[in-house]
């Protein structure tokens, strides 16, 4: 019997659990040593990119950006991410990634391909979106998209943070506060 047989169908996904576990407490290290493993363990397991995409978020969390871009360009590369909700998350993850070393322009790409990927949240893009054009000095582009993620589906705190960015662009373009 192959040894591949003889791991239980459970095991590749205890291993991922394990590991969200471990991040929630903050052990990214033990997070991404569990990941790594299960990796190795289990290279027939077809959902591998949520191992990657956790690894991504470890690396991130402890600002290893570089590590964490190449993980996700991975996710973007496999044909088993291809039709599921793990695209979208990458491009997202790609988006704040670069949003935290402030490279704004690429940021909107990312947040724009996660967006048109899937039924992401609109706010969230909008709000994201909003904050790189306002950090690239498009004002008008920035207040359009705060406004437009007030109308959808927001988050009451996110909604205040907007509409204050809101009020401030507006009396700086001179334009009406809506």
């Amino acid at each position: 019997i192959d040894a591949q047989e003889r791991v239980p169908a459970w095991a590749p996904t205890l291993a991922l659990r394990s590991a969200e576990h471990l991040c929630r407490h903050k052990r990214y290290h033990a997070a991404s040593q569990v990941l790594l493993q299960a990796m190795d363990d289990y290279p027939e397991f077809p959902q591998r990119y949520e191992y990657a995409l956790l690894q991504a978020r470890c690396a991130i969390a402890v600002v290893d950006f570089e590590s964490a871009s190449t993980v996700l360009h991975t996710v973007l590369q496999s044909p088993h991410a291809e039709s599921h909700e793990a695209l979208p998350k990458a491009e997202w993850l790609l988006g704040e990634i670069h949003f935290m070393q402030h490279d704004y322009a690429t940021a909107i790409t990312y947040y724009r391909r996660a967006a048109e990927r899937v039924n992401f949240p609109d706010w969230q893009v909008r709000l994201q979106m909003a904050k790189c054009q306002e950090s690239l000095g498009q004002s008008q582009a920035a207040l359009d998209n705060y406004r437009q993620a007030v109308e959808s589906q927001i988050s009451p705190q996110n909604a205040q943070e907007a509409r204050g960015r809101i009020a401030t662009l507006s009396e700086a373009l001179g334009a009406p506060v809506r």
